[in-house]
């Protein structure tokens, strides 16, 4: 009797941990790769010319190494497209067509997990009225997109430039 008491409590023991395992493996995402992707932008100007200083930071939150896959990842510039109506209030559209994107993250091919990564870049833009681009960011790592946007918009109260978050 003892004996089958203690196969039934090993049977159990057993089943349970599988269920734990598969909680925390499958259905908790635990080993799932997350990354955080962080964007900031700054205008910087002289006489001759124009640059956006990009900032980029790449988080890894999973517990698994993350590979960055480079086709795919980048960073997009854009301008803004022109609406018919002036006096509209509406979100802004993003010319895409003169577009220019940059390759990121090149030193890279994974991130460890909790690690973060970071980047500068210096993109020289034309002079432009209105002095505002959009940039995106994105990071692809085992057929998964992350992305994230910012603004940079040039602070003609103060003669100076706005960094944007």
């Amino acid at each position: 009797m003892l004996d089958s008491l203690e196969k039934i409590s090993t049977i159990l023991a057993v089943l349970g941990a599988g269920a734990w395992a598969y909680y925390h493996y499958f259905r908790g995402r635990t080993f799932k790769p997350r990354l955080q992707v962080e964007l900031t932008a700054e205008i910087v100007r002289s006489a001759q010319s124009q640059h956006i200083v990009a900032a980029i930071g790449l988080r890894n939150l999973g517990l698994s190494v993350a590979r960055i896959d480079q086709k795919g990842s980048g960073l997009i510039v854009c301008t803004p497209g022109t609406k018919p109506h002036h006096w509209e209030i509406y979100v802004q559209d993003w010319d895409e067509k003169d577009a220019a994107a940059f390759a990121i993250l090149q030193g890279h091919s994974q991130i460890e997990p909790g690690l973060t990564i970071h980047e500068e870049m210096l993109i020289t833009v034309p002079f432009r009225e209105p002095n505002i681009f959009l940039l995106e960011c994105v990071v692809v790592a085992h057929d998964m997109r992350w992305s994230t946007r910012t603004v940079a918009v040039e602070d003609r109260r103060s003669n100076s430039l706005v960094h944007t978050k």
